[in-house]
């Protein structure tokens, strides 16, 4: 192939690649709810989760978090249900920056062949974090965030706390 044969495919190549890509734009949240799932770092908890964007800087989510343990005879089970309210202070094109903090209600049972213990409670979750769109799929928000996590139990009077993160992703309707 000759080298004026060449730069044309080559030229003609970068046209088109250009024309089919697409275009970067805001991703406009405000007013959107959005469902998704998260996953807690180096815990076996998920979560389902609810977001709704009251402006492009301020949000509500509503989180219900599951966890089940099964090590030979024993099993743990946790369920917990919070709401977060998030800021962002920093809004790009197409990505946030973004504080929250999550208030919740949790229940932990552990069964044994000893016995059964139960424990409910409540934790705050304040922590930083981003959420990502991406310029072909707009609908779509990845998200990351990494806090300090205390927990406290009413019935066995005991806390836990620590810095924890998740990772999750949210589509917006």
């Amino acid at each position: 192939m000759s080298n004026m044969k060449l730069k044309s495919l080559v030229s003609i190549a970068t046209l088109a690649a250009v024309m089919a890509a697409p275009t970067a734009f805001a991703a406009d949240t405000a007013g959107k709810f959005g469902a998704g799932l998260s996953k807690i770092i180096e815990e076996d908890a998920v979560a389902l989760a609810g977001r709704y964007w009251v402006t492009e800087d301020k949000g509500l989510q509503g989180t219900v978090y599951y966890q089940n343990d099964e090590q030979g005879n024993e099993e743990f089970t946790s369920y917990a249900a919070a709401i977060k309210g998030i800021f962002a202070p920093i809004v790009r094109e197409n990505s946030k920056f973004l504080t929250s903090l999550e208030v919740g209600y949790n229940n932990a049972e552990l069964k044994t062949p000893a016995g059964d213990a139960d424990t409910s409670g409540w934790f705050v979750y304040p922590a930083i974090g981003a959420e990502f769109m991406l310029s072909g799929l707009p609908e779509l928000g990845l998200n990351f965030e990494v806090g300090y996590r205390y927990e406290d139990s009413d019935d066995l009077d005991a806390q836990s706390e620590g810095v924890t993160g998740s990772v999750g992703a949210i589509y917006y309707f």
